[in-house]
């Protein structure tokens, strides 16, 4: 969307600054909140579409804490749009994950699986499940909160559905279509059952894999139709997908996937392995990503260069004065 069409202020309160992106629900845009000053992300969403915003401003608010963004406005109705403003975040990993060339350390994996576990123990001790896990709707927050990790987008998330019995699937009405980004999509979602904890922990483990190997094994598959990566999965076992990697992310694997519908995973344990894990490759807990130390070296090598430029100017300048100076 061109800049120039945003001079436009929304609800007498939201100055649009810049068109950030959208889906097929709605556009989500940079904006100035005339009433406090500060910068927010407003989604709009016309009144023609399905509503996500009554439900994602309706989960915001009941599982609210620390890596969930804040609600500042919410309205399900001005000029034939639903509006919600929330917390301006930082860049998302999958952002960062390219900026690094598609290649992550085990040491900034590590310190990213530590906050996305307590991520999702806080939203399933809620009783809700996200079911849409993946890098772009994982945020890093904005200055001082640089190094904490956010998860967004809740328009597919909802409450989990509880079995009365303690079965392995729930194979009671189906979903319509896989819920979720079919990439990074549980066993359960392709086949379309309904979802559970476990399903976004098996979300979680495919992305921080993805994080270490820089790929997954269905890459191959492009932008296929469910199926072929569904049937990639179901055939792939935990030591096949991590091979290579510390024998923790099998663990992990095996934990999650022994996990009934009703049970929810042990968070403490998990976290446990890969704190442990941490301490014994002599690691430092100082919240420096990989990113953080690219940009540093970035940053460091452009003001190298800006010393050099004006160093050698001021080498021309007294080789000039030189010349001046100079009678034949």
């Amino acid at each position: 969307m061109p800049t120039e069409q945003l001079n436009i202020t929304v609800a007498d309160r939201f100055k649009l600054l810049n068109y950030l992106g959208g889906g097929g629900y709605g556009e989500v845009f940079l904006a100035q909140d005339l009433q406090t000053k500060t910068t927010v992300a407003l989604k709009l969403e016309h009144l023609s579409t399905r509503d996500t915003l009554e439900q994602e401003h309706t989960i915001y608010t009941a599982i609210k804490g620390p890596g969930i963004p804040k609600v500042y406005f919410y309205h399900p109705a001005i000029d034939d749009y639903r509006l919600l403003a929330i917390e301006l975040l930082g860049p998302t990993l999958e952002d960062l994950f390219n900026y690094c060339h598609r290649e992550f350390s085990l040491k900034t994996v590590l310190m990213i699986a530590d906050q996305l576990l307590r991520r999702m123990q806080h939203i399933h001790a809620a009783g809700y499940i996200h079911q849409d896990i993946k890098p772009e709707n994982l945020l890093m927050g904005r200055g001082r909160k640089g190094h904490t990790l956010y998860i967004n987008d809740f328009g597919l998330a909802r409450k989990k559905f509880v079995s009365r019995r303690n079965v392995k699937w729930y194979r009671g009405k189906l979903e319509k279509d896989v819920v979720g980004t079919v990439f990074y999509a549980s066993r359960a979602a392709h086949s379309r059952y309904y979802q559970t904890y476990r399903d976004d922990m098996e979300c979680v483990g495919y992305t921080l894999v993805e994080f270490l190997k820089g790929e997954l094994p269905w890459d191959y598959l492009g932008h296929s139709k469910h199926r072929p990566i569904g049937e990639a999965k179901s055939r792939i076992t935990a030591q096949e997908l991590c091979r290579g990697l510390p024998v923790e992310f099998e663990w992990y694997f095996h934990h999650v996937n022994g996990l009934r519908y009703n049970e929810l995973p042990d968070y403490e344990l998990l976290r446990g392995w890969f704190r442990k894990l941490f301490a014994r490759r002599g690691y430092e807990w100082d919240n420096v990503f990989d990113w953080t130390e690219k940009r540093f070296y970035e940053l460091r090598t452009e003001h190298e260069g800006k010393e050099e430029e004006e160093e050698e100017e001021e080498e021309e300048e007294k080789d000039d004065e030189d010349d001046d100076d100079y009678v034949d």
